[in-house]
């Protein structure tokens, strides 16, 4: 049998759920270039086993209606549709999906979700000097609209409120066998906040790594170094076999990393080190052949110490008078879970149900920030000789996230036919329940007199900036595969009825906020879609989809109650908040030939309801109405989450590989691009969260039986999109080059290496130059914009090298 390095069909059978914790198994086609005829090898100890009857099983009158041309015998399946929660060639599937495997990222010698989507283009992860990576950004989507989970569970939600940042990086990809992105909305089956896309993480199973040996145990290890940021990390894993029926799993991950070069002056970088541990472990029961119970935990702890360089300590965004002698911030993020699944898989079941699964899950979120200041304040307001002398303070300030969330999912597969027409019925439950909080505490000294006051600017502490909410979750999904015309056609139509309900639970706390008020959300939303594939030609195919988006509005964006009278604004509620909605329309080609796999799609996406949220700098006026704060006394200026009448959002992304042999060695190109345009059509304007044009090529090269291999990867990125303000800063395009490599030294261990950005090219990202500009209103005439741009460059040539070995 051909591997997937042996045939250029390389399809990984994408199971974008979400919901059923699986690798991904590589789909090889046998000698011939027909991808309807393909053969996944899955264990049955794997929680997505989709065989289909054999043709000896069927019906006289059903075998006709069968693929006929098989190129193996040995198991034969029916073709599904990504983002069905069933496997499928990705070159069958209407959407766009993206599969990144484990391997890709060692051999890349990544260490976190930036390096994860390095070389996707339309995909990127925003950043903040700080907090570090915080978010997805799909197709110019980005925060509470791209929906994260790991083995179907929700990851918490992104949050930022003042120079608070709350990010989403709760994952370690360490612990990650296969990561899925789809790209759009996926709401008809993983309903709200799946409005641009899903990222969803898939850890291994016990049996996954118990198939890849023929003992009862399997152990493996990886070890590697970057210089950029002098991070090291190193993983363990055991998996074993206690008796013909149980198997267990033990991952663990451990990183430290310090401050990332900015390719500028050394004196512009803040002090930074950071330490992260993963702890994964499942064990699995097998039952019987068609029956299994998996029992999943995992820890994950992420702690951090930031300190401000002394040379910026004073950029011009503190008060008047003040003088910061020093800014430190201490961060921990902690996240648990626990599950249990159970899973029936009998694809020769003679009943209705082929397929079934229930999971119970409950996972814990939270995240701790300390931050500590020294200043001396010298009150300018006062003239002498009646100015007070300057004061020595200190100020700290201890703010609390949590998010929990507890529930529970269903998901049912029956396949039949009525005719010649096979019908794969997808249909389940999702239901949860998450409870959010945020307490901000905090205290100041006068270190001259000794005197304590909980009162720290604005802000009379403990306080809390949203109410505590739990917001409850209960979707019902339908999806139908139709496949007929031999194979040639297939039509999925599915519908997700989803329930969102709101709840707060006010207390002294929130109120402490003058003016606050809390308010409740109950709402409901269908989502159809409608997808299409049809071969043109056995190798060629062309698809599209329609897709209805949902997401309803949040804790922070519906219930917010700040205050800052000093500095003339405020922030409030909004009761009357809409849920965004989307509808998006796509067409492509794919194809998949001996040598090669290509995919262009192009599409249109309109967003009604879309939420600009009061922590963006949505403004709902002054009270009273028509002042200028804050020059006139008691003028406040008021933001609030509000809802733009339409954005659009369309473009093209297409990715591609050639094999110059037909042996699984040798040369290789390979690339993708994406140019994605973005309006905001109320405000007559570009949509600022659309990054710009961005193509990645390759040329690679692999060695007979992979003793080595090479890849040079560029990246070339153009200028964005913008409706700027003369002194906004607006990157312009760049190119960066890297180079890596790979040797097997023995069969079981290999050593890499990578030089990135080789041409040492200084560049800044466009979304982080956003990020600066919405700092301060005069970025480029700013005396200090050398040294905000200075921070936020990216790595100058910078090295990794790595150790892997599996036995």
């Amino acid at each position: 049998m051909l591997t997937s390095d042996d045939c250029p069909l390389d399809v990984t059978a994408d199971v974008t759920t979400g919901v059923e914790p699986t690798v991904p198994t590589v789909i090889t086609a046998e000698g011939i270039p027909d991808i309807t005829e393909i053969e996944l090898p899955i264990s049955d100890a794997q929680l997505l086993s989709q065989e289909s009857p054999d043709e000896a099983d069927l019906p006289a009158a059903e075998e006709e209606a069968a693929p006929t041309d098989t190129v193996d015998e040995e198991v034969e399946l029916e073709i599904t549709v990504t983002g069905t929660r069933t496997p499928r060639a990705i070159q069958l599937s209407p959407a766009n999906v993206t599969v990144i495997k484990a391997e890709e990222l060692q051999r890349q010698l990544g260490q976190d979700i930036r390096d994860l989507i390095r070389y996707e283009p339309g995909v990127s992860v925003n950043e903040d000097e700080t907090y570090g990576a915080t978010d997805y950004n799909i197709r110019g989507l980005e925060r509470n609209r791209i929906l994260l989970q790991v083995d179907g569970i929700r990851l918490p939600t992104f949050f930022e409120f003042g120079s608070s940042i709350l990010g989403r990086d709760f994952v370690d990809v360490g612990s990650v066998q296969t990561t899925e992105i789809i790209r759009g909305p996926a709401s008809a089956l993983y309903g709200s906040d799946a409005l641009g896309g899903v990222v969803s993480y898939l850890t291994p199973d016990p049996s996954d790594l118990l198939a890849l040996t023929d003992r009862d145990y399997y152990i493996s290890g990886s070890t590697q170094f970057r210089s950029s940021n002098s991070g090291f990390s190193g993983t363990g894993t055991v998996a074993f076999r206690a008796t013909d029926n149980l198997s267990g799993l033990v991952r663990f991950t451990h990183r430290e990393n310090t401050e990332r070069d900015n390719n500028a002056e050394d004196r512009f970088e803040d002090p930074f080190f950071g330490v992260t541990n993963n702890v994964l472990g499942k064990l699995e029961f097998k039952i019987n052949d068609y029956n299994t119970v998996l029992l999943t935990g995992e820890y994950f702890n992420e702690a951090g110490d930031f300190d401000t360089a002394v040379d910026n300590l004073n950029l011009p965004l503190a008060f008047p008078g003040i003088t910061i002698l020093s800014d430190d911030t201490d961060t921990e993020t902690t996240r648990s879970r626990f599950s249990i699944a159970y899973k029936f898989d009998n694809p020769e079941s003679e009943s209705f149900l082929q397929f079934g699964r229930v999971q119970f899950y409950y996972q814990e979120s939270d995240y701790q920030e300390t931050r500590t200041r020294n200043d001396i304040f010298a009150n300018p307001f006062v003239p002498p000789p009646f100015t007070p002398p300057p004061a020595r303070r200190f100020r700290e300030l201890n703010n609390l996230f949590v998010e929990d969330i507890i529930g529970g999912d269903i998901q049912l597969r029956s396949d039949f036919r009525t005719g010649s027409v096979a019908h794969k019925l997808t249909y389940g439950l999702d239901i949860s329940s998450t409870f959010n909080q945020r307490i901000r505490d905090g205290q100041r000294i006068n270190l001259d007199t000794g005197a304590v006051s909980n009162r720290v600017g604005p802000d009379a502490f403990p306080i809390k900036d949203f109410p505590d909410s739990d917001t409850l979750r209960i979707g019902v999904y339908l999806q139908d595969e139709i496949e007929f015309g031999e194979g040639r056609f297939t039509v999925i139509p599915g519908l997700r009825f989803d329930y969102y309900s709101l709840t707060t639970q006010p207390d002294a706390l929130f109120f402490n906020n003058p003016g606050a008020e809390a308010t409740d959300l109950n709402d409901s939303a269908l989502s159809p879609s409608l997808g299409l594939v049809y071969k043109v030609t056995p190798e060629i195919a062309l698809v599209g989809r329609y897709a209805r988006g949902f997401r309803g509005p949040n804790y922070i964006e519906i219930n917010s109650g700040f205050s800052n009278p000093e500095s003339g604004y405020r922030t409030i509620s909004n009761p009357n908040l809409e849920p965004e909605t989307s509808h998006t329309f796509e067409l492509g080609v794919k194809g998949a030939f001996p040598r090669g796999t290509f995919g262009v799609t192009g599409f249109y996406s309109i967003y009604d309801n879309f939420i600009f949220g009061a922590a963006e700098g949505s403004t709902a006026g002054t009270e009273p109405a028509g002042c200028f704060p804050p020059f006139t006394p008691g003028c406040v200026q008021v933001f609030q989450s509000q809802n733009l009448e339409q954005v659009r959002i369309y473009g093209i992304e297409a990715q591609g590989e050639y094999r110059f042999s037909s042996e699984p060695h040798g040369f290789r190109i390979f690339g993708g691009l994406a140019w994605i345009i973005g309006d905001d059509d109320q405000n007559n304007q570009p949509l600022e969260t659309v990054n710009p044009f961005e193509a990645v090529v390759g040329l690679g090269y692999r060695a007979p039986e992979d003793q080595w291999g090479a890849e040079l990867i560029g990246t070339f990125v153009g200028t964005a999109r913008v409706d700027s303000e003369p002194e906004d800063f607006i990157p312009g395009g760049f190119a960066v080059v890297d180079l890596t490599g790979f040797v097997k030294v023995t069969p079981n261990l290999s050593l890499r290496g990578g030089i990135y950005n080789i041409f040492d090219a200084e560049y800044v990202r466009y979304a982080d130059a956003r990020r600066l500009n919405n700092e301060t209103n005069n970025t480029t005439t700013d005396p200090t914009f050398g040294q905000r741009r200075a921070r936020i460059t990216q790595p100058g040539i910078n090295f990794g090298v790595g150790l892997t070995f599996e036995f």
